[in-house]
């Protein structure tokens, strides 16, 4: 299946990576995690982005969930591989892989421990899609590295660029911006979870947030009301996914979001070191703020 920007909509869910106590990658678990997710109608997965913590996978590692993610979709939807590397030949390796394990598509940001210049993250997206040969979405998602809507007009033009995912490193207002210049060349996506609502209604196609993977199915259910004008329920469906976000991140990113879907007696597991640690006062908030989303909280902290 190889994606173009038409493909590119609705909920399309970034999986969270289990891992055991060891920190090893439990396949087992991930595998579950797709198939929870692929109980509701979204519209794809995305595997080892930010929520994946691609950031912290080895490129086998990677393979392998790319690989396991392809086989539970099993066709009914695409798979769309995370690449977070900082340099563009690690990039354009990670894809090829990627691309060997089925994904339709890749979701890479720019190299980011130092920023390069405009030309530079140029050449880095020209050269992933000329070198991997997989259809490529731009991941702005690094405050500090801020793909602007100026800079995203020229990657819209690159052979193999079929979207953006408007992340921490965009605003509304961006986004908006985006949907006007490049909305009818590449596929204009959001992912900012207390934002779904309003960036759903500015234009966006698809959401790729953290929270479509925690509440799959109040994510669907937002995106459907947006688009069909019950704004009532929409606003509904938003203030109860926004609060398990705030809390969630208020806890931090990305413990507050494992732990939000192992309250619910999924198996997420820990982040890797360091990124782990919540105090319990942290882990009721979330618990309470599922509850009051509806959703079923099945461990009390």
């Amino acid at each position: 299946m190889t994606l173009t920007k038409d493909d590119i909509r609705g909920t399309i869910s970034p999986l969270v990576t289990p891992f055991d106590e060891d920190e090893h990658v439990d396949l087992e678990a991930f595998r579950a995690e797709a198939r929870t997710v692929l109980q509701f109608d979204v519209g794809g997965l995305l595997v080892g982005a930010a929520t994946g913590e691609g950031y912290a996978l080895t490129p086998d590692e990677s393979a392998a969930l790319y690989e396991a993610a392809v086989a539970e979709a099993d066709g009914r939807v695409p798979v769309i591989a995370g690449i977070l590397c900082t340099s563009t030949r690690d990039a354009i390796g990670r894809a090829k892989r990627a691309a060997a394990a089925g994904a339709a598509a890749v979701l890479a940001t720019p190299v980011y421990y130092f920023a390069p210049s405009d030309d530079g993250i140029c050449s880095h997206y020209q050269a992933l899609t000329d070198e991997a040969g997989v259809p490529l979405v731009v991941y702005n998602s690094l405050p500090h590295v801020p793909i602007r809507p100026s800079l995203m007009e020229r990657l819209a033009g690159l052979p193999g660029v079929i979207g953006v995912k408007e992340g921490m490193g965009g605003t509304l207002d961006t986004l908006g911006q985006l949907v006007a210049s490049v909305g009818d060349r590449i596929a204009v996506c959001w992912s900012q979870d207390n934002l779904l609502y309003p960036g759903i209604a500015l234009g966006a196609v698809a959401t790729l947030g953290a929270m479509d993977s925690v509440l799959p199915g109040h994510s669907v259910e937002t995106f459907r009301a947006v688009t069909a004008g019950d704004l009532e329920a929409a606003r509904k469906l938003h203030h109860a996914v926004a609060g398990v976000a705030r809390a969630a991140y208020a806890a931090s990113f990305p413990a507050g979001i494992k732990a939000a879907i192992n309250l619910q007696g999924r198996r997420a597991g820990l982040p890797r070191r360091p990124y782990r640690t919540l105090t319990r006062d942290q882990e009721r908030a979330i618990a309470d703020a599922l509850a009051a989303a509806g959703a079923a909280v099945r461990s009390n902290p």
